[in-house]
């Protein structure tokens, strides 16, 4: 995603950001969250033994809603040409992979 599309067509620079954290589900299926649009994935890990995402957004913008799954080695991840990997978590002596589901026009 470039710039202009993250801010509509407006200069990124032109804009005070901030970075939001968000919580995923880790076993009751996709976490679908509302972030504002062009939001950035900065960083996935934990927190309180909770995963999280950490997502630079530029505030009051129009938000968009956006799927990540949460896996486990060995489990099933889906169709893998619309899942765009994020990143991999420990929780206590599991492992957890992060994934977000693109739709079709971002890739």
């Amino acid at each position: 995603m470039t710039i202009d599309q993250r801010t509509m067509g407006v200069p990124y620079e032109k804009f005070d950001t901030e970075v939001w954290k968000y919580e995923l589900n880790q076993i009751a299926g996709p976490t679908n969250l509302m972030v504002p649009y062009g939001g950035e994935i900065l960083h996935v890990g934990t927190q309180d033994d909770q995963i999280m995402v950490w997502v630079e957004v530029v505030p009051g913008g129009r938000k968009v809603e956006r799927r990540f799954q949460v896996v486990g080695t060995g489990d099933t991840i889906g169709k893998q040409e619309s899942y765009n990997y994020i990143g991999t978590v420990n929780v206590g002596s599991l492992v957890w992979h992060v994934f977000e589901d693109t739709p079709e026009e971002w890739r």
